[in-house]
């Protein structure tokens, strides 16, 4: 969503980035929202997890054990493709076919 200011009006609100119909382009058949609402229920949840530092530590324990996870992935993922590359220049270079 994207926040609207507009000086001829009193109130910001939220609205989707497609509201406008265009040929070949999705469309948001979502309302707008008032921005005031948005902000206050957003903030009453940050304020909520800065509140409670319990919370706050197990997600950041489960953040980081799902990026240690990520990185172990990338790690396997790039040694599976550095062997998919050597048998390529291995099989190029004996002449033989892909």
């Amino acid at each position: 969503m994207t926040g609207i200011a507009r000086s001829d009006r009193a109130n910001r609100r939220y609205r989707c980035r497609n509201v406008h119909q265009e040929p070949g382009r999705p469309f948001c058949h979502q309302p707008s929202v008032m921005g005031k609402a948005v902000d206050d229920a957003v903030w009453a949840q940050v304020l909520g997890l800065l509140l409670d530092p319990d919370l706050l530590m197990a997600l950041a324990s489960e953040r980081l054990d799902m990026l240690r996870g990520a990185a172990r992935v990338t790690v396997d993922s790039l040694a599976e493709a550095e062997a998919a590359v050597e048998r390529t220049q291995r099989a190029l270079a004996s002449g033989a076919a892909i």
